[in-house]
């Protein structure tokens, strides 16, 4: 741990998302094309691609048809990544 902070001290944050974004996001994913249902209103579903995290470690998502990049907070929502669904906690 200690390591990876004197890294983020050092400038070198980007590395550290881009390697937990490969070694975790993506594990598994060959054959998967990343996109999940993500509810951005109540009952209202956008289809987005999975990107990775953001600098806060939020999901980040892209809407596939308008291109929008969203960043999903656990704290609204609730992930049913078998189901391929974020969805806003009602």
């Amino acid at each position: 741990m200690e390591a990876l902070l004197e890294k983020i001290e050092s400038g070198g944050l980007d590395e550290i998302i881009n390697t937990y974004t490969e070694n975790w996001l993506k594990a598994g994913q060959e054959n998967a094309d990343g996109v999940v249902r993500v509810e951005v209103s109540k009952e209202n579903y956008a289809e987005c691609r999975v990107e990775g995290i953001d600098e806060s470690g939020f999901l980040r998502v892209v809407d596939i048809n308008s291109g929008k990049e969203l960043f999903v907070h656990p704290d609204d929502n609730s992930f049913n990544i078998a189901k391929r669904l974020i969805a806003i906690k009602t």
